[in-house]
């Protein structure tokens, strides 16, 4: 197992924290019922068993 996996996650949770913080998203060809979330709700994915979730940032948030 990789020794830097646990400093992978962090980084991972942190980056998702700042764009989830300072973006807005839209999902593009899907809706949210359609999406199914795995383990600790950090990945989702299709209830189609397609793993890629599309979505695309529609407004920078102002603080």
């Amino acid at each position: 197992m990789c020794l830097g996996i646990n400093l992978a996650y962090a980084e991972m949770y942190l980056t998702i924290a700042a764009m989830v913080q300072n973006f807005d998203f839209e999902l593009v060809d899907s809706s949210i019922e359609n999406i199914f979330p795995y383990r600790d709700y950090a990945l989702s994915y299709g209830k189609d068993h397609n793993y890629g979730v599309k979505f695309k940032m529609t407004k920078v948030l102002q603080e």
